[in-house]
């Protein structure tokens, strides 16, 4: 009697281990920010915009990695190490716009060696690529006091992530909002339209000086508890997380 008793009580708490364990069954590594240089960034101080999102996003998927241990739908969240260049090139194998005009994504391939690297590195059977990439898309902006708008392709930054298993397939796509971009590269002048009695409004890039003020802005809310990371990659990361984490079983 005293035998099956514990028989039973062994198969109960395998029975729990086993429902805790595929309720939280992978591991996740984080792969640190990558900038795709290559892509559509036509700002006439392009290696500069480059380099100010390469330095600036260092170490933000640290804010990221903590929300998603929170959330409680991984086993572990890891943060993978190494350079976001070297990374992106034994990562990414291509790339290709998908979509319409309004709603244009970028689809990115991965190299499974590079990502069973990562996996095998961290001891993770998932992998979350972050990349920061510029593009061409159709947003409507409005002048300062919300009179004016114009619709027409702006050159913007969009973040993007990707849930990937060991061998490099997708199995999750972060969708950015078209409408909300990263970071916007440039602006319509209405002032500029207004002086000159045009109808036609120009298009300007912003400044390095004024994009780095974005990428460094900090929240001001008086409800929210102040932050080391920026507001710009706090309101990424919350979004990506909240999306993800639906995404997930609980």
């Amino acid at each position: 009697m005293r035998r099956i008793l514990v028989c039973l009580l062994c198969l109960i708490i395998g029975s729990v281990a086993t429902t805790w364990a595929e309720g939280r069954r992978h591991v996740l590594a984080v792969v640190p920010i990558l900038v795709d240089q290559g892509s559509v960034i036509e700002h006439p101080q392009k290696d500069q915009v480059l380099e100010l999102l390469r330095f600036n996003s260092q170490g933000r998927e640290e804010y990221l990695a903590e929300r998603l241990r929170k959330g409680g739908r991984f086993f572990d969240v890891r943060l993978a190490q190494g350079d976001p260049g070297t990374l992106f090139d034994s990562l990414v194998s291509g790339s290709q716009l998908q979509g319409g005009e309004t709603e244009e994504r970028r689809l990115y391939r991965f190299a499974p060696a590079g990502v069973q690297q990562v996996s095998e590195t961290v001891v993770a059977e998932r992998v979350l690529v972050l990349i920061l990439h510029g593009e061409k898309a159709l947003q409507e902006r409005w002048d300062r006091n919300r009179v004016s708008y114009l619709t027409t392709r702006y050159n913007t930054v969009f973040a993007s992530a990707f849930l990937l298993d060991t061998s490099g397939q997708v199995l999750w796509q972060y969708k950015t909002d078209p409408i909300r971009d990263f970071l916007p590269l440039q602006y319509p002048n209405f002032d500029d339209a207004h002086y000159n009695k045009s109808n036609q409004v120009p298009l300007v890039f912003l400044k390095v000086e004024g994009l780095e003020r974005y990428l460094l802005e900090k929240e001001t809310s008086f409800f929210n508890r102040p932050s080391n990371t920026p507001k710009i990659y706090k309101d990424w990361m919350d979004d990506l997380t909240a999306k993800l984490q639906a995404a997930m079983p609980k």
